[in-house]
């Protein structure tokens, strides 16, 4: 089978670009004469002398510029003016920053009166059209998806630094005086920036039908030095540690070889590479470490480059053994990315949902990073105290780690939210509420919720009936209490057979049998409901009262009422020590 060199490409296109160097300079053609520049073609041909550098010390790559996409002449001017005149001075990613947000007011220019050619003649609504434009900028591979607050405001910003450099440097001294920034001319980036993040997440269903394939995982992709079952092997060992340990792509791709640290509670020897802290150590379960323990196996028999021996997953680089690799000695993240990506598409043309339809993974980004936020997702959903799980993601910064539970109340907002539109009362009587009402008027019950004033006043310390819920006119109760309630229901039936067995007077075993009625005829409300909701609805309903059970598992419990005490008076008029219950 053919396999693409990469690096054999690489020298080619090098050799290219070189040889159309040279033709121009030998035909006095300036690198800056065409809408294609080569940045490093800028500093001229002596390649005698070091490498150009950046501000710190970095040098600098084959940057290339493409002004064919911005029309508007006076934009594409101050744009080359400030590459050449600054580019000593430019961060290596603002350049295409700054290139994709002009490109963008270019655009919205177009379609402006004139063209935006003139600049004596630009005005307010033009500027306001391209501040539009860039507030709604997409992904260039994905044109459906809104780029996050975040990089649209730094693309914004990026627009306005060039203007202010074009003024600052007198290139711009023909713009029209009303073409300056407004107040209103910012993108607001979310409290919760995080909220975006969420959306890439993969979500526990996907997750789920993924495990259910990994039979198909890397079966398309070829690696030299591997068979099927060995790539095959590999792979799975890949997206088990992305599944399970949260850690990111470059950080599983360079693992060491010897990263597993076996015992009853095995961990996983790992670096920081974003934080430069190496040797870190992270609890995994016994089955991650086996998978581990499997692939090492496979590992010990395949015959590697030198420079690769000390990494869990080699490069796929052969090269000569006495010569150094021509890239990374591991697995590069771009590799591992495509097996992601490839599988994912594989499994969403051949697997079904639980209900049997097709393409289950529609409309889900499944990528190697991913993993990382569902990694964190899972536990904020399971209660983790936040410093617990920064110290699992090795966060420098807690806040880092806050913006998952950020998340988290958003997601607990919105499944409320759609909970709240099928509370039902004691007689089994449908009384939606809203979001507001569920969470603030009301308190919580083992079994559902209490709306008499004095108990939620108290935060659940007040009940006047002592949690005889299912004969209590204030008892609210909705579909996410469903297993709570099942268990009690089960709860009590072992208690009245306790009684019985144990001849206890009639008036407990009554009381215990009007619960379990009371109880079970609420149960079988709220389910002849769900069954008349469409089948859309129903999901939705069912994802909102998975997300409440977890964040439930995660909380505190609701605690009981404590009997409270009354002091009787002594005759001398103090406070007897002796105490009886508050009946």
């Amino acid at each position: 089978m053919f396999t693409r060199n990469a690096n054999g490409a690489a020298h080619i296109a090098e050799f290219m670009r070189s040889v159309t160097a040279a033709h121009d300079r030998c035909f006095g053609i300036a690198p800056t004469s065409t809408s294609l520049w080569h940045l490093s073609d800028l500093d001229g041909p002596d390649t005698s002398v070091a490498p150009a550098r950046d501000r710190r010390g970095k040098k600098r790559g084959r940057v290339k510029v493409d002004f064919a996409d911005i029309t508007v002449v006076w934009l594409r001017d101050l744009m080359q003016l400030w590459i050449a005149g600054e580019r000593e001075h430019i961060p290596p990613a603002t350049i295409p920053e700054t290139l994709r947000a002009v490109i963008a007011a270019s655009k919205a220019l177009e379609h402006r009166p004139g063209g935006g050619q003139d600049p004596t003649a630009v005005a307010l609504a033009d500027l306001d059209a391209i501040v539009e434009t860039i507030r709604n900028l997409t992904a260039l591979d994905d044109p459906e998806r809104l780029l996050t607050s975040k990089t649209r405001a730094g693309h914004l910003r990026r627009f306005f630094d060039l203007l202010e450099y074009g003024h600052t440097h007198g290139h711009l001294t023909a713009l029209a005086p009303t073409f300056f920034r407004r107040r209103h001319h910012h993108i607001q980036i979310l409290t919760h920036e995080r909220e975006e993040r969420a959306r890439h997440s993969v979500p526990d269903h996907a997750i789920t039908v993924l495990d259910q394939h990994l039979d198909l995982i890397a079966a398309t992709n070829p690696y030299p030095g591997l068979t099927d079952e060995q790539r095959q092997q590999m792979g799975r060992c890949l997206y088990i540690l992305l599944r399970d340990t949260g850690r990111r792509p470059n950080e599983i791709c360079s693992l060491d070889r010897d990263c597993l640290i076996d015992g009853s509670e095995p961990e996983l020897r790992w670096n920081n590479t974003k934080s430069n802290r190496p040797s870190r150590r992270l609890p995994i379960t016994t089955g991650t470490a086996a998978e581990i323990r499997t692939w090492q196996g496979i590992r010990t028999a395949l015959l590697t480059h030198p420079d690769s021996n000390d990494y869990l997953f080699p490069t796929h680089h052969t090269g000569q053994r006495n010569r150094p690799l021509p890239g990374l000695p591991h697995l590069n993240t771009s590799t591992l990315r495509t097996w992601i990506v490839d599988w994912a598409a594989d499994v969403n043309n051949r697997a079904t949902d639980h209900l049997g339809r097709p393409r289950p993974l529609d409309g889900i980004r499944i990528f190697p990073y991913a993993f990382r936020h569902s990694y964190a997702q899972r536990h904020v959903d399971a209660g983790v105290d936040v410093d617990v799980l920064r110290e699992l993601m090795d966060h420098k910064s807690i806040s880092t780690t806050i913006g998952y539970y950020d998340i988290s109340t958003t997601r607990k907002r919105a499944a409320v939210s759609t909970v709240a539109k099928h509370v039902i009362d004691r007689t089994g009587k449908h009384v939606p509420t809203t979001a507001t009402t569920y969470g603030l008027r009301t308190v919580a019950v083992p079994y559902g919720s209490c709306t008499e004033p004095t108990n939620v006043k108290s935060g659940g310390t007040e009940c006047p009936i002592r949690f005889h819920c299912a004969g209590c006119a204030f008892y609210r109760s909705d579909p996410s209490y469903i297993p709570a309630l099942e268990q009690h229901i089960l709860a009590l039936k072992t208690n009245r057979e306790t009684a019985l067995a144990s001849d206890a007077a009639d008036y407990v075993i009554t009381s215990l049998t009007s619960d379990i009625d009371a109880f079970t005829g609420i149960l079988h409300t709220m389910r002849a409901r769900i069954d008349q909701l469409s089948e859309s609805d129903r999901d939705d309903l069912t994802t909102a009262c998975t997300t409440l059970h977890l964040a439930r598992a995660g909380a505190q419990p609701v605690p009981l009422p404590t009997p409270r005490t009354r002091h009787a008076a002594a005759p001398d008029g103090t406070q007897n020590r002796n105490t009886e219950e508050d009946l």
